[in-house]
């Protein structure tokens, strides 16, 4: 006894031949065998596309971990080169306006604040130029173009 089945081909399924027409209310005459192929299939798809969003996961997951572990609780740090290089300090969440050191002018390349506030940098002395907020419980592990390197005061603060 050979079971048959018969599918209704909707938008979207068969060739179309180049034409960009697409075979909508054909329909596809199975044997067992075809049935068999046509299962094996959609089961190699389908599996494609649970490998594809669990990898998805996966690089998501590393991301959002990939904050700096020594940075401390309600504190906005500063590093050296991307992706949080070297520390190059941090203060306690809500300081007032003061310039970087002299070592660590222009330095800064990624940051992370851990402190309930929102704090600012600034490209030149006493807080004048560019102003760049750091919102609170955030990171920016690359600066980049045109701002990266370019830190010279900051206050614990929004800008």
């Amino acid at each position: 006894m050979i079971n048959r089945v018969f599918l209704d081909i909707s938008e979207g399924w068969g060739d179309d031949g180049g034409s960009g027409r697409r075979l909508a209310g054909s329909r596809l005459n199975l044997d067992s065998k075809g049935i068999a192929i046509l299962h094996s299939r959609l089961i190699a798809r389908a599996s494609a596309v649970v490998l594809a969003a669990a990898s998805l996961g996966a690089a998501a997951t590393t991301a959002a971990t990939a904050a700096p572990s020594d940075c401390p609780t309600n504190a906005v740090c500063i590093y050296d080169n991307a992706n949080y290089g070297a520390q190059l300090g941090w203060r306690t969440g809500g300081f007032g306006l003061q310039d970087v050191s002299a070592g660590n002018n222009d330095k800064m390349s990624s940051w992370a604040n851990n402190s309930v506030y929102n704090a600012c940098w600034y490209g030149s002395t006493l807080g004048s130029g560019s102003a760049c907020q750091m919102n609170q419980y955030s990171q920016n592990p690359d600066i980049g173009w045109p701002y990266g390197d370019s830190m010279t005061s900051g206050k614990g603060s929004s800008c």
